[in-house]
């Protein structure tokens, strides 16, 4: 039975895994420019018939919850490649 082509992908699967995490473990550690500033997000464009107001969120937590939310997507990538090399 070979089983490179299996180890490969469950080493492919941490590292894409792994790489998530580590960025979204070092994103609160990086100075941002301004982290008590406003993240102001535009919903439409300016030739929409009905226009969107914009979207302002703190940009300080915003920050948090991005990193968190790339931590644990990248954590269930990790957790994947772990499961399929357990079989």
């Amino acid at each position: 039975m070979h089983s490179g082509p299996d180890k490969a992908r469950q080493r492919q699967t941490r590292t894409t895994g792994g790489l998530p995490i580590a960025l979204g473990l070092l994103m609160p550690v990086f100075p941002v420019p301004d982290p008590s500033g406003v993240a102001t997000f535009g919903l439409s464009r300016p030739t929409d018939v009905r226009p969107m107001p914009n979207l302002n969120l703190p940009g300080g937590a915003l920050l948090y919850v991005v990193a968190a939310l790339l931590t644990l997507l990248g954590l269930r990538q990790f957790l994947r490649g772990l499961r399929n090399g357990a079989r």
